[in-house]
């Protein structure tokens, strides 16, 4: 398999199913944050086991104190001829504010061009997440500016996406337009900046043995894992 059709598959997977979660908390109304991500699926081929090194920013803003609104660029794949951006909105259902938990959910349109070889896809995206605020403020940062007090939050939820228009194989590795990943992950960080830590287990009822690229998992054969770290910054 040449190189560049093995970035092509490990970038649609990227983004048809192990992009990380973008934002899980909203934001305060006006409140305003970039983000740069790093990490993607994790596959072996011709015997090297390798992590797709994707790097992604995004930038979200507060419209009210339950919604917020994001944008995203895939940096990585730049490189190679594909522009990948995203366009999103999270909502926040349920704040349950004497156990520090609350459900949200985020809907996002994802769209790639290939701008040497032509091509066009296009696939929505829901995620819904439970998020428990273990340590300080029920938002990414106090609603304090200055304060240093560290806060820290566990998410967990599913991450799915439906492939409705698409000149590529969205199907490889997975042979499915619909793909499915839950996740797990923890959010910390002192004032306005944080790191979040994510792992995501995509499609995990699917034979992962016959696939080429072959998909790693060395625990059991169906699914695939991917792992990311993001850094957020809010102002």
């Amino acid at each position: 398999m040449c190189l560049r059709n093995l970035t092509l598959i490990s970038i649609l997977f990227f983004l048809a199913s192990c992009a990380p979660t973008r934002y899980v908390v909203p934001l305060t109304k006006k409140e305003k944050s970039i983000s740069v991500s790093f990490g993607g699926p994790v596959i072996e081929e011709r015997g090297y086991i390798t992590p797709a090194p994707f790097l992604s920013f995004t930038y979200a803003e507060g419209k009210t104190k339950s919604l917020t609104y994001f944008g995203g660029l895939q940096l990585s794949s730049l490189f190679d001829g594909f522009f990948a951006v995203e366009a999103g909105a999270l909502k926040e259902w349920k704040w349950w504010s004497k156990k520090k938990i609350g459900f949200t959910t985020n809907f996002v349109a994802n769209a790639m061009t290939d701008g040497i070889d032509g091509g066009f896809t296009f696939f929505p995206q829901f995620d819904a997440n439970l998020y428990w605020h273990f340590m300080s403020d029920p938002h990414y940062f106090c609603d304090c500016p200055g304060d240093p007090k560290w806060n820290m939050f566990l998410f967990t939820g599913f991450q799915s996406h439906y492939n409705v228009v698409s000149d590529f194989d969205l199907k490889t590795p997975f042979n499915s337009d619909f793909l499915f990943s839950p996740h797990l992950g923890l959010s910390i960080g002192p004032g306005a900046s944080r790191l979040a830590a994510e792992v995501k287990w995509i499609q995990p009822w699917v034979d992962n043995t016959l696939h080429n690229p072959q998909i790693w998992n060395p625990f059991m054969e169906t699914g695939t894992f991917g792992g990311f770290i993001s850094c957020y910054h809010n102002f």
